[in-house]
């Protein structure tokens, strides 16, 4: 390549002239044109998708528009970036798109969500109406509101369909400190669930401490448990005789674990926020077997057995005699008709249908000496069985708080009390509540899971430390000789004690 140059007329200099090589072949120019830069696009392609951009317009001023035309074909072209920024980046499913699919899914049938082949169980449980039950508490001031009560009614709806449950009933929420927990008692259908099991009752009664005996004077008055056997849990009775689903930020139910009588003991010395999160640990002293949600159980199980209350007459025993070491049965009196809110103002008028909780964490007393016992033992020897009050006992023989009376009870208006329901409020567990209109009762729980004491809470001390081990003593080992006198002289105390067995049985087949 030669650059040359020229003078124009006027006498200056002009641009140097470049003689470029051009390419010897058509096959190497059109080689030329088509390479391709970083994003694959070419001077060949280009030129050839704007004279067919020409062809296909038929225009008149193509030459005008031609740079035109090269702009579009060059935009057609272009590729967005594989890596997005943080404005352009779009979420598949939002938590709020994923709440709205998960809440709108309650209103469609199971037929529609999961198929014609699923099988849908008839739906012939016990269901409450949770919108007219909401509707009476919220006289009381308390509820979860009616926008979460039309959710919960359906899905415990859906609850009752997919599992062989007998019937489902609110127990309450409970809250967390990241969620809280919504939570559903329910009884499966004979031969679902867990296993049955027969238990063993107890006896020797404890006044009635909302169906839990914590206090100092209850412990003292209990007899000495033995310790040497674990005591084994309820099956299908007892504590165990409901089952606890829990539901937490509208993920779905969960089944609870069978609560032991072990967890029942240390949830009673500790006192906990809940979390939320089910499989956290239980980081306390005294230590818990479990994690949360076997201290959620624990928790669930105490509160049932101390403030699920009903009016007196709409529970009666199925046995009148029956044997003081069982619980006795009860069932609904199809007869009742309610009583007058007057005298639902007092306590008498008011009983607990869940049986009581016994020390050791169950309702029926458990003998771990009996797997053991001997039958010519004398009768004095026994373990003293424990026994709470009886099924259906009133509200009026729970023990006090303090100078406070267990239960408050309102009226939910003082103005039209001819239409006015009754509102009780455990004051042992602030968050129960009950209200009884008519032949109608319910009871809900909405609290922390804490239960009140008037006297501040203080841990379990630490166990005393034990005693330093005796420091062992040197002796001087025994010579061979001295080892054989030994071994012949024990060989020869053992015979003659055999001889001296033979000669007595001798004698007695003689007599």
């Amino acid at each position: 390549m030669v650059q040359m140059e020229t003078v124009d007329k006027s006498g200056g200099l002009r641009p140097p002239i470049v003689n470029i090589s051009l390419p010897s072949t058509i096959d190497d120019a059109k080689a030329a044109l088509m390479k391709s830069d970083s994003n694959g696009n070419n001077v060949y392609d280009h030129l050839t998708d704007i004279i067919l951009r020409v062809l296909e317009q038929q225009s008149d001023d193509a030459y005008s528009k031609f740079e035109v035309l090269s702009s579009d074909v060059k935009a057609s072209k272009l590729a967005p970036k594989e890596e997005l920024s943080g404005l352009q980046h779009i979420e598949e499913e939002t938590l709020d798109l994923k709440l709205a699919n998960t809440r709108s899914n309650l209103f469609k049938s199971l037929e529609l969500l999961e198929g014609e082949d699923t099988t849908i169980l008839p739906n012939e449980g016990d269901f409450p109406d949770l919108l007219e039950e909401s509707s009476m508490f919220e006289w009381g001031g308390v509820g979860l509101g009616r926008e979460e009560t039309v959710r919960l009614q359906l899905s415990m709806k859906r609850l009752l369909e997919s599992n062989p449950l007998k019937n489902v009933r609110l127990f309450g929420k409970i809250y967390g400190r990241k969620r809280d927990y919504i939570i559903v008692e329910s009884e499966f259908k004979e031969g679902e669930g867990a296993a049955t099991k027969e238990e063993e009752p107890k006896e020797n009664e404890v006044k009635h401490e909302d169906s839990e005996s914590e206090t100092e004077n209850a412990e003292k008055e209990t007899p000495a448990q033995t310790t040497n056997l674990e005591i084994e849990s309820e099956q299908r009775s007892g504590t165990n005789r409901f089952s606890y689903w829990v539901q937490s930020a509208e993920e779905g139910w969960e089944l609870l674990p069978d609560v032991t009588p072990a967890q029942v003991v240390a949830s009673r010395k500790i006192r906990r926020f809940f979390t939320g999160d089910l499989t956290s640990s239980v980081d306390k002293f005294p230590h818990f077997p479990g994690n949360e949600a076997n201290l959620l159980r624990a928790v669930i199980a105490r509160i049932t057995a101390a403030t699920v209350i009903s009016p007196r007459g709409y529970y009666n025993l199925e046995e009148e005699e029956v044997d003081a070491l069982e619980v006795p049965q009860i069932q609904v009196n199809h007869e009742f008709e309610g009583l007058d809110p007057a005298d639902l103002l007092r306590m008498n008028n008011w009983v607990h249908h869940y049986p009581f909780i016994l020390n050791q964490g169950r309702c029926t007393f458990f003998r771990p000496s009996q797997a053991n016992a001997n039958e010519d033992e004398d009768d004095e020897n026994e373990e003293e069985i424990e026994m709470g009050p009886r099924l259906l006992t009133d509200l009026s023989e729970d023990n006090q708080i303090g100078r406070h009376d267990a239960w408050t009870a309102k009226l939910s208006s003082t103005i039209t009390s001819k239409f006015a329901h009754v509102i009780l409020r455990s004051n042992r567990w602030p968050g129960a509540h009950a209200f009884a209109k008519d032949d109608r009762f319910a009871n809900l729980y909405i609290g922390f899971g804490l239960k009140y004491s008037d006297k501040p809470f203080s841990p379990e001390l630490p166990s005393s430390i034990q005693k330093e081990a005796k420091q062992p003593q040197e002796c001087v080992d025994p010579s061979v000789q001295e080892e054989e006198e030994i071994e012949q002289r024990t060989k020869l105390e053992s015979e003659e004690q055999e001889g001296s067995e033979d000669e007595e049985q001798d004698e007695s087949e003689e007599d």
